[in-house]
């Protein structure tokens, strides 16, 4: 799906109208009264195969009223609503947030030193990297002065 595309998907219509949506209602109704009991003993594989772990996370889906049928659909979902494109587009720095016009930075609060981000044209994980050394010298700073708000340097007490 091109850019464009997931921007029009985005912007035109609701989540409750892609098609995976309703096949989500329709397989909920199915397992709805399913007891987690019975889905681990139906697969007693389902911890091991419905959790997943990297980046220090481990997500354990099988404790959840999922089935693969469920995860399926989950992920059609997100295909059918180019989260995928929009996730590339947040990290180019491009402007996804369709209310206000304009980028999300969540990814800038992270990014390591030297990683380029731009914004109309501008870096801004070097201005982020300089707000946190500026921010991190402050107690520092405040060390050095005592309770009058006066530098050690220069009181008497």
């Amino acid at each position: 799906m091109s850019r464009k595309m997931a921007e029009a998907t985005m912007a035109s219509s609701r989540p409750i109208d892609a098609p995976a949506w309703g096949a989500l209602q329709s397989h909920y109704e199915k397992i709805k009264d399913v007891h987690l009991r019975q889905l681990f003993a139906e697969d007693p594989k389902r911890g091991t195969r419905l959790s997943a772990e990297g980046a220090g996370l481990y997500l354990d889906y099988s404790k959840n009223r999922v089935t693969d049928e469920t995860m399926g659909w989950l992920l059609e979902l997100a295909r059918e609503r180019g989260v995928a494109e929009r996730r590339d587009a947040m990290f180019r720095g491009e402007k996804i947030n369709i209310t206000e016009k304009r980028a999300v930075l969540h990814v800038t609060l992270r990014a390591p030193r030297g990683t380029k981000i731009e914004v109309d044209g501008k870096d801004v994980v070097g201005d982020i990297h300089a707000f946190w050394t500026r921010w991190l010298g402050f107690p520092s700073g405040c060390a050095a002065v005592n309770g009058r708000g006066i530098p050690a340097s220069r009181s008497r007490t």
